[in-house]
């Protein structure tokens, strides 16, 4: 029993991996397929500090779906702060789901970059728990 606690702990992390990889993608196409693109005027930038890092989150004006002002957080920060003094326009894409809105910025390259990795990181560890567990079963395969 010992001896399949390591392997299902390794499969379960790379599922979790190899989903998260996956949300991150389709959240971003959702809301590109389905939203509406528009410009927004970034007003602020939010500086977060954490114990070793700084990581920097756009605050957003924009017109909402029914003509009225929205305030919102962009809701993906990154460790690279924009070079642009505020305020500047950018071209984003957004939905309204549950009274709030879903924002995606047109060219988020990095976010994508970042799904594709960690899709491929879940997908590796995957293929290694698969190689492992038919190891475990069956010795000569």
């Amino acid at each position: 029993m010992d001896t399949y606690i390591a392997p299902i702990l390794l499969g379960s992390v790379g599922f979790t991996f190899f989903y998260l990889g996956i949300y991150i993608l389709y959240t971003d196409r959702k809301i590109k397929k389905q939203g509406r693109k528009t410009l927004a005027t970034v007003i602020d930038i939010n500086e977060i500090e954490s114990n070793d890092s700084v990581t920097y989150e756009l605050i957003l004006k924009f017109l909402g779906k029914n003509g009225e002002d929205v305030i919102q957080p962009l809701g993906f920060s990154s460790s690279i702060k924009p070079k642009r003094n505020t305020p500047y326009k950018i071209p984003k894409y957004y939905i309204e789901e549950n009274g709030r809105y879903k924002l995606v910025l047109a060219n988020n390259k990095l976010k994508v970059f970042i799904g594709i990795c960690i899709l491929f990181i879940g997908s590796a560890i995957l293929v290694f728990f698969i190689l492992h567990i038919f190891k475990l079963i069956d010795p000569f395969l």
